[in-house]
């Protein structure tokens, strides 16, 4: 083997998971990079840790670890799952092979039989899943806010700093895209000062007739997160120069140059922003409890709807915490659309960060807020190329 193994073990057994790990430790070729207790914190540690082997216990759990087992071994391929149980050959063994399990093994287990079993899955899966190059093509991320006052720049922000620090040891890149063309303010929230923008780019690419990715380069501004800014235009006036042919034009280049693009959005649909949806994996509308956010967003989900791109669409909720707004299950009612997540409110840690122009999530990452902006971040990267599900079986107000 070229590189260590890379092994997580997940067993709510503390002895149980230091048996394992000793014997794991044993072998020069392996590396125990994770151990776990809950099957809630599977997924998430193994997009961070990208283990070759995990090691589960089918004690995990109880109903639902079938379902875990089956969602790693289709959106891990390179990741072989090996099961661990005291009966052998029972019925929810052999459901577990079935859901895509390589093997399973029965304690007490000797050094010799634990270890190699685990390289011959990982010899077997390197075949089944040759590291072969891949295209990179961005997710694309928009946020719409139909409402003011909601919030929708400072979670636009936070959450492109929060996936670019997530994602900075992978090497990956992320950039955000103010796409609030007359009054946009990422570049304040992120204390940047542009000289250029997205106006002057576009004026470039009608005197160019197409966009390359080295001008393209030229125009961004690179935070200290790792995050890049395509700011939005210096004066209102400017951004009339922005048109829907530019946006297809940056958005065609931004796929091949960046793995995740979030586009923050004005308060009204204008044609740059339909350019965005419609190249969009994902649109998170973000609303508030309060009735004319509800309002709104529920206008919003009807015209996303008729233009075909409802299915993309998943809500967060922000400033879920407080006491004076609408119910969460009367909001869900109304809308009828899938809740991505919900922000807390934090005065305390929001107001210092726009005016210093320091995003939360790296200057108080153990505020709530900000766990809840990473968390979120977390679930969009888990849910890369997948179907978002709208539930159609209620309609907007019982009509």
């Amino acid at each position: 083997m070229d590189r260590l193994i890379k092994v997580m073990v997940a067993d709510k057994d503390p002895l149980g998971r230091k048996g394992l790990i000793d014997i794991l430790q044993k072998d020069k070729q392996i590396e125990v990079v994770q151990e776990l207790d809950k099957e809630e914190d599977l997924e998430v540690s193994i997009y961070q840790t990208k283990p070759d082997v995990v090691l589960l216990n089918l004690n995990l759990n109880g109903t639902s670890i079938i379902d875990t087992i089956e969602r790693i071994t289709t959106s891990f391929r390179q990741v072989g799952v090996v099961i661990i149980t005291e009966e052998g050959g029972n019925e929810q063994v052999q459901r577990a092979l079935l859901a895509g399990a390589k093997t399973f093994l029965v304690p007490p287990l000797s050094d010799a039989t634990l270890n190699n079993t685990i390289l011959k899955v990982v010899e077997r899966q390197r075949i089944i899943v040759p590291e072969l190059p891949k295209k990179r093509e961005a997710e694309i991320i928009t946020i719409i806010s139909p409402k003011g006052g909601v919030g929708g720049t400072l979670i636009s922000v936070n959450l492109a700093v929060s996936l670019a620090d997530i994602l900075k040891k992978e090497e990956k890149k992320v950039l955000l895209i103010d796409l609030d063309l007359p009054f946009g303010d990422t570049s304040i929230l992120l204390n940047l000062n542009p000289t250029k923008t997205i106006a002057e780019l576009s004026r470039e690419i009608d005197q160019l007739g197409g966009l390359d990715s080295e001008i393209f380069d030229s125009y961004l501004i690179r935070h200290e997160s790792g995050l890049y800014l395509l700011p939005s235009p210096l004066k209102p006036e400017q951004a009339e120069l922005v048109s829907s042919g530019h946006m297809e034009e940056i958005l065609k280049i931004v796929k091949d140059m960046f793995d995740y693009v979030v586009v923050d959005t004005p308060k009204f649909f204008h044609d740059t922003v339909l350019t965005a949806f419609s190249e969009s994996t994902l649109i998170i509308l973000l609303l508030s409890l309060e009735l004319p956010a509800i309002k709104n967003g529920r206008l919003c989900l009807e015209i996303l709807n008729s233009l075909h791109y409802r299915n993309k669409v998943k809500l967060v909720i922000n400033r879920a915490n407080t006491k004076m707004g609408i119910d969460i299950e009367e909001a869900k009612e109304v809308l009828n659309c899938e809740i991505l997540g919900y922000i807390p409110s934090d005065g305390k840690v929001v107001v210092p960060s726009i005016n210093e122009g320091m995003p939360f999530v790296l200057t108080n990452k153990t505020a709530p807020i900000s766990k809840k902006i990473e968390e979120l971040g977390y679930k969009i990267l888990n849910r890369k190329e997948e179907v978002i599900k709208v539930s159609l079986l209620k309609k907007l107000f019982g009509g």
